[in-house]
Formats: C-alpha cells, structure tokens, sequence
C-alpha cells in the first residue's frame, strides 16, 4: 500500500492503469491507495522495472524530438508530465509536445 500523499500520485497511478500496467487500484478510507498488480501467464509481473527519472535535485525535460529520439531506442514507456497532464510518451508522440519526464516503464 502507498501512502496517499497528494492528488499526483493517484494521477500516476490511473496512467499506470491506462497503460495496461496494473490490473486495479481504489483508494481507502484511511487515505491509502491499493494497487493490484497485472501479471503474465508465467506468474511473473507486468511491470519488470519502473526507474524514477526526475528527483527533486534534478529535473529532467525532453522536447518532443528527444522523446521520439528515446522512444525509437527504448522498448518501455515514460510517464510525461505535460502542459496536457500526465501522459505517456505515446501520447506526447501524438499530441507533439514535451514535458518533464517523470518516470521509465518496463
């Protein structure tokens, strides 16, 4: 379980979901999130690896032809925080913007 902390984190969590990464959440009255894991057929988790890419001592941004620079050389997806919202990096492809890229999924 995740501490809710702020509206941010459940944005993170829905695009999560939106991306087909997680099979569930729904939040409790105790101001906690529960998540409930997708998994392969194999037993193994959808998710392989999530990398935190901007920390708080350093931000970084991507234009939209870095983004489509990282994403033709990387099989996963970046979560984008966006002038849009939160979005994945398929989405800003299409929508061609860039953005603060948060986190890598894969």
């Amino acid at each position: 379980m995740i501490l809710l902390k702020s509206r941010f984190i459940v944005n993170v969590v829905n695009s999560l979901y939106l991306q087909g990464f997680i099979r569930g959440y729904h939040l409790r009255y105790n101001n906690k999130i529960v998540v409930y894991l997708k998994y392969n057929s194999n037993n193994s988790s959808i998710i392989r690896d999530l990398q935190l890419i901007t920390r708080p001592s350093q931000e970084i941004y991507c234009s939209y032809l870095d983004l489509l620079y990282l994403t033709v050389y990387n099989n996963g997806i970046f979560l984008i925080s966006t002038s849009k919202g939160l979005i994945s990096s398929s989405e800003a492809l299409q929508l061609k913007v860039g953005g603060k890229v948060l986190l890598y999924i894969t």
